[in-house]
């Protein structure tokens, strides 16, 4: 049986490689050497296709709504796997995103 942080580590990992998955679809459709704007209009596109929501500022978003994994992505290598880092925050509790804006 899995307790709590495990099930939550297992959707994480899970989460992260359907994530890959979106980038290795893209990487492999255009190839090295485009323009960051290029990567970026598919890899939303193919976010999008598998409902997944997504931001920019990866550290900022990370610290700000305490998430513990991030992942960093470089389109610009021969093969996508030397292109991605996976990012861990480091802090103590999940819990919900603060609000902002004052509210």
């Amino acid at each position: 049986m899995l307790n709590r942080g495990d099930a939550e580590t297992q959707r994480e990992n899970q989460l992260t490689e359907k994530i890959i998955g979106c980038a290795i679809e893209v990487h492999k459709s255009l190839g090295p050497g485009l323009l960051e704007s290029a990567y970026e209009e598919c890899f939303c596109y193919e976010l999008n296709q598998q409902g997944l929501s997504f931001d920019a500022q990866l550290l900022t978003y990370l610290k700000l709504y305490k998430r513990p994994i991030g992942l960093l992505m470089n389109f610009n290598v021969p093969t996508l796997k030397s292109g991605i880092k996976r990012l861990v925050n480091q802090f103590q509790e999940l819990s919900a995103p603060p609000r902002l804006g004052g509210e």
